[in-house]
Parts: C-alpha cells; structure tokens; sequence
C-alpha cells in the first residue's frame, strides 16, 4: 500500500512596478509523473511526480501586492519521514520568491496524526 502526503500552500509576493519579477518558472522546476526524470525538477516529489504551482497576477499593476503563488499536489511514497525535505525546500522558496508579504503550507502525511504547517509573515531582506 503506498503513502499519500497532500500539500497545499500559498505565498504572496510583493513587488514594485519597476521591479523585475522574480523567476518563477526557475523558482518551481515540476516534474510530472508521465515525465521522464531528467534532474531538473526542485520541487519535493512522489513517486508519481512532484508537486504543482499557478502564479497569479495581481490585475492592479500598480498593486504591491503583486503575485500570489498556488501549490498543491499529492505525493506517492512521501511519508513523515521526508518532512525535513519539504522544510528545506520551502525555506529555500521563499528566500528566492523575494518580498514575501505571507506565506502558509499545509502538509498532510497520511502516517502522521497532526499535520505539519509552515508559515511565515512580512520577510523583506
């Protein structure tokens, strides 16, 4: 029987017109589980592929709240005791997101009782 580990975070990044947007798509490298694995894919991973993630814009372009970044996924054979990869990786996330106004993820380990929850407020560095 495999286990499940479900993801689901949110992180708002903030910005200024006239600040170049952060890279996202070097940011989020996914693997899809029809894929073939060529090394490139940072994001934590099942044996199904790993997770996903949306930007979205934030239609006021003059807004400095300026993207909020969806993940989500659920990962095959990723149990509790990967926890401290999926720490590590989401420290690393937010510290190349840029300004960071919020930051939340919930992970559910099917093994676990209690889920893990990451979060994190205003970071500007």
């Amino acid at each position: 029987m495999s286990t499940w580990t479900h993801v689901s975070g949110c992180i708002r990044v903030d910005s200024f017109p006239f600040m170049p947007q952060p890279d996202f798509k070097k940011i989020f490298i996914k693997e899809l589980w029809d894929e073939k694995d060529d090394g490139k894919c940072n994001m934590p991973s099942g044996s199904e592929g790993s997770l996903d993630y949306r930007i979205i814009r934030n239609p006021n372009p003059d807004a400095m709240s300026a993207y909020t970044v969806v993940v989500f996924g659920d990962l095959r054979d990723f149990g509790k005791e990967d926890k401290d990869e999926i720490i590590n990786w989401w420290n690393k996330v937010l510290k190349e997101c840029g300004m960071i106004r919020q930051a939340v993820l919930q992970v559910i380990f099917e093994d676990e009782k209690e889920p893990l929850v990451l979060q994190s407020g205003i970071q500007y560095e």
